[in-house]
Formats: C-alpha cells, structure tokens, sequence
C-alpha cells in the first residue's frame, strides 16, 4: 500500500507495457529509461473543473467523468456548430490551441462514447443507431469493467466486445457477474445510463482590459482597486469569504506576473486586502505597461453577515488577524504559531501550538478553545523546570542558586499541589504531585518555584519553572 505506483501515463509508456497503478519499482523493471514526475492530484482536479467551464460554449449538461474526461450531453447542441461532426472538430482544434491532446467520441450512448474517446484517437462518431456496430471491435477493457474479468474472458477467446454478443447472457452473468452485463447493456443501448450533469465551481474574479497600458504604482493601486471591489461584492451577495486574493497581470509585450497574498480568516474586506497587496505591488514589474489585470479569490468559504457591537474586542480581533496576515504573507503563514487552550490542569499542558490560521481548536472537554480562569496566578513566562540548588534550608528555601547566581527569598505564597494526571502519559513528573511557590526575591524578582517529589535527593527537588510580571 505504501508503495509509489503510476498515476499516468503517455503513449510512449503504454506502448512499453506499462500500466496506471503499477508499481515505480515494477515500472523500472520493465522500463529502465522511465522518467517520472510527482503527481498533482488537486492540481489535476482543479484544471478539470477549469475545463469543465470552457467546455459550457458546447452544452449546459456536462458532468465529469473520472480524473481526466468529461461527459456532454450534446442533444439539441449540435445544430448550433453544424452538426455533430463540426462541433468535435471545433472542440479539438480549440483545446490544441491550448496545448492539449484530447479525444473525443459521440455515440447514443455514454458508455459507447466512454469507449470510443479512449480507444480510438482524435473525434470518432457513431451514426444514430449503428452504435453496436461501432464498438464491436474495441477490446473489452473499454467496457469499463475490471482487469480480472478482462484477463478471464480473454482466456476463453474473447477478447473484443463484438464477440460477447455471441455467448449467452446467463452464462457471462453467471461465471463473470452481472457487472459484465450491466456495462455491456449500457454501451449498446439496452439499459439507459444517465449522465448526470453536475455544476462547475463557482469562480469570484473579475478582469479588466486596459485601453492603454499603464505601468504608474498609482494607476495599478486603482486598477486593482476597482477588480478587488467586483470580486468581494460579488463574495458578500453569496455569503462568502475568501482566504486569500490572486492577481494577474499581463504587460505589453505579452509576458505574465502573477502576486497572492493570504487572509488568517475568510474575509472580503476590499481594504484588508489592498494593504495586503500594497507591499507587494511596490515590487511588481511593469515592465513597457500592463494591459490587462485579473484579480480572484482563492480558498473560498462560507461567511455569514456579523453584527457588530463596537465592542474594542472586535477591533482587536481584526487587528490580530490582520498582523498574522501581514506575518504571514512575508515568511509563509506555516511558520506562524499561536497558542489554543488544551484541557488539561498540568501548568505545561494548558496549552498546544496551532496554526495561526486554524480554526477554534477543538479538545475533549474544551470543544470551544477558551481560556480558562486558572485557579491560582500564572507566570507571565513559563519555561521547562532548571534546577535550582537549595542554600538555606526551608519549605520554600530561604535562598538558592539558580542560573550562576545565588537569590534571597524575601517572601513566598503557597505552596499550590498538583497531581499528575494518571490517565495520561507523565513525562517528567514519575507519578507524584508537584507542589509550586510564588516566591519574591530580595532584589524584587518573583519566580514560581517547585518542589518534584518523585527526586529522592532534597536538594534537587527544587526547580525554577517560570518567571512572573
């Protein structure tokens, strides 16, 4: 299962035997000289549904097919383009345009068109009614069944779907499943398919075409303005928020520079992100001028109107969010920290690091992540326990050595015991309670003090665990 296994492949790897889901290792074997790339899935799915939008000029029933096809529903289309057979040639030659091999199959039904697209090459189109006589020598792997069944009926001889109409339907049903049947009546017409159209994602962008080309920081910061406006009315008339904005730029000369900048927090406030774009605008080439801007929002997420109080707690949550965005946008919002509330009563397990930009952090017993009211003062700075040597005797010390320098203890508070939580495990703390001072030196430094009763020497029970104001 762990094991790196092909995603794709070109022709040249299929004509060397290879296969999607074949072992790397297996592949090597087989094919010494393969060169390979990472696979992008998400990537993959989101250049599909770019396609899925471009191909809404042919019909409006489209639904995708898999990783890599899409299924339309052609029916009263055609006519449009002139006929089925302009239309493909049509689609074709726009997707080479844009660089793109495709196939394309045109059938009455879906799994003949499944068929044709992925074993024949370029358009391939089944006249009305003739769609069993078009399929007849495709091999039986493009009834969309699985390899085992392909590999068993090819041991009986079988190896094209035309020959399947000569063998009884019981008899494939009963050794091979009824499976082999459903898709072999699904490709010929015998049993109606649906396909079911599914609507693209919904894309919050906005363009603007320059008449002359601009290349002023000022005339930019407008016209960046303005998209950025379209774009996040656009996002509050559908009650959502974006996690960041993407602009895009084209000069003059036809070269491209694309900037994006990130939010802590789904939002659409078109100021927020103009100071998020300000710095990295200054930056932004020019060039001979820029004709045209494309602004969009990325990582979209609901995001329901807010009732404002004009509480300062609101300011200040805006504030912080803006300051992680801003931290975030410089050194990459995985390298900002902050801490969530943990359930826990131990001093060092109060609290868990989170991504800034993560929601509420969700804990047994604390689902909503608020900070509790600790029973008695924490330090201000709380630090892993440094041994502190005991000078003069006492419960607290009177005086110890801690850090290469010898503290009175002028006063002390406590002590406050803390049991180990037995349900978990104790790093640290043996199975026995801690008892804590508040303790404030001669000089005027106040430390938190503790007292470990799982060390069996007196004198190194003692640690300094954190510093209060």
């Amino acid at each position: 299962m762990n094991a790196l296994r092909l995603y794709a492949l070109n022709r040249a790897a299929e004509a060397a035997g290879l296969i999607e889901g074949m072992a790397l290792s297996d592949a090597r074997a087989i094919f010494p000289d393969l060169q390979t790339v990472v696979a992008a899935p998400d990537h993959d799915a989101s250049f599909l549904g770019a396609l899925h939008r471009w191909a809404g000029r042919y019909s409006p029933f489209i639904a995708r097919d898999g990783r890599d096809a899409l299924i339309l529903d052609i029916t009263g289309c055609a006519h449009l383009f002139g006929g089925e057979e302009p239309m493909l040639a049509d689609m074709l030659q726009r997707l080479e345009d844009l660089r793109l091999e495709a196939h394309a199959g045109c059938a009455d039904t879906k799994g003949a068109a499944w068929a044709l697209a992925r074993e024949r090459r370029g358009a391939v189109i089944a006249p009305p009614g003739e769609t069993r006589a078009a399929i007849a020598d495709l091999p039986l792997g493009a009834l969309r069944i699985d390899r085992d069944t392909v590999a068993g009926l090819n041991r009986l001889g079988l190896g094209k779907i035309g020959d399947l109409t000569s063998v009884p339907r019981a008899s494939l049903a009963r050794r091979f499943g009824v499976e082999l049947v459903k898709r072999l009546d699904q490709a010929t017409g015998m049993t109606y398919e649906p396909a079911a159209p599914s609507s693209p994602p919904k894309i919050f962008a906005a363009r603007m075409t320059l008449p002359e080309p601009i290349g002023l920081l000022d005339d930019v910061r407008e016209a960046l303005r303005r998209v950025l406006a379209q774009v996040c009315k656009r996002l509050e008339d559908a009650a959502c928020g974006a996690r960041g904005f993407r602009l895009a730029v084209r000069r003059s000369d036809h070269s491209e520079e694309m900037i994006e900048i990130g939010l802590a927090q789904p939002a659409r406030d078109e100021a927020l992100a103009m100071r998020l774009f300000e710095r990295k605008l200054e930056k932004l080439d020019a060039g001979f001028g820029i004709e045209f801007l494309r602004a969009q929002a990325v990582k979209v997420a609901p995001l329901s109107a807010r009732q404002l109080s004009g509480e300062p707690s609101e300011q200040s949550a805006d504030a912080v969010d803006e300051l992680i965005a801003r931290v975030g946008n410089r050194i990459g919002f995985d390298h900002v920290k902050r801490f969530r509330p943990a359930d826990s009563h131990i001093p060092e397990r109060e609290f868990a690091y989170a991504s800034a930009t993560a929601g509420k952090l969700s804990t047994a017993g604390n689902p909503a992540g608020v900070w509790g009211r600790p029973p008695r003062p924490r330090p201000l700075t709380l630090f892993a326990p440094e041994r502190a040597h005991m000078i003069l005797p006492g419960r607290p010390p009177k005086a110890i050595a801690w850090r290469g320098r010898k503290i009175d203890i002028a006063r002390a508070e406590g002590p406050e015991r803390i049991a180990p939580e037995w349900w978990r495990m104790n790093n640290g703390w043996g199975g026995k309670p801690k008892d804590y001072w508040r303790v404030t030196a001669a000089d005027g430094e106040r430390l938190w003090l503790c007292c470990d009763y799982a060390c069996d020497d007196a004198d190194a029970r003692w640690h300094v665990c954190g510093e209060f104001a």
